[in-house]
């Protein structure tokens, strides 16, 4: 049978008062009068169907759809086998239901996620706006220890702000919303970009950054703002697991 022909079928059953002789007896010619119209029937399908037992997903609340037997039996199905069917339609309708009640709760988490850390990612971004001023001598000189101490800040700050970035783009992949601008962009720059990011973490160990890609012209098709991304946590790795001293290449 198409797909037409079992909406009909939840249809007619929906509509109907439930009775065991009626669904035993009278169901399968109602539904052949009703729903099994030529169009919707394939080459001999309507032929085969003899007895026909449809059992409505049904709360009090909602249907949400049907448990649909056919068989090319005559009167194949008897109270007991109409009891278990309802026990089954039971059982998979609260099923449905914890999944759909899972389903909310993952997205409540995914909404409350994106929420707080969006909140969270303001301040972080304009305390390093504040710091980065300071660091660099814009608002006045600083001393040695000064600066070293507002490094450390500094290279805290982007581990964080990194991390929130990554919770926001798991919580977008989630939920279905996470946007890739793939373009043509060359390369040389997205890694000298990355390795500024990461430049004051690596003073910290003094550890040098080198970036091996020379060719200004070397070009590839990729999400510029991404691919940082995944540069700054690699780069970071490196200089985690680095001597003080040394060196990260990329």
């Amino acid at each position: 049978v198409t797909d037409d022909f079992i909406e009909g079928c939840i249809k007619t059953a929906l509509q109907q008062e439930f009775n065991p002789e009626k669904i035993r007896l009278g169901m399968a010619k109602n539904v052949r009068r009703e729903v099994l119209q030529e169009e919707l029937i394939k080459s001999g399908g309507a032929d085969a169907i003899q007895s026909t037992l449809i059992i409505p997903l049904q709360d009090e609340k909602e249907a949400v759809g049907s448990i649909a037997v056919f068989t090319s039996d005559t009167f194949a199905y008897n109270k007991d086998i109409h009891k278990l069917v309802q026990l089954i339609a039971r059982e998979l309708l609260l099923t449905i239901k914890y999944i759909w009640k899972l389903e909310e709760i993952e997205r409540m988490k995914t909404n409350f996620t994106s929420t707080i850390v969006n909140d969270l990612r303001g301040p972080i971004i304009a305390n390093q706006s504040f710091v980065e001023a300071l660091y660099h001598e814009y608002v006045d000189p600083v001393t040695e220890d000064q600066k070293e101490i507002l490094g450390n800040i500094l290279g805290n700050n982007k581990k964080l702000l990194s991390f929130i970035n990554d919770i926001l783009d798991i919580s977008r992949i989630e939920s279905g919303t996470l946007e890739v601008f793939v373009e043509k962009n060359t390369v040389k720059p997205v890694i000298d970009d990355a390795i500024k990011n990461m430049a004051i973490l690596a003073e910290q160990k003094e550890i040098s950054l080198v970036n091996e890609v020379e060719d200004e012209s070397f070009k590839a098709v990729f999400d510029a703002e991404k691919i940082i991304q995944v540069m700054n946590n690699l780069i970071s790795n490196g200089i985690k697991f680095t001597s003080n001293g040394g060196s990260v290449t990329i």
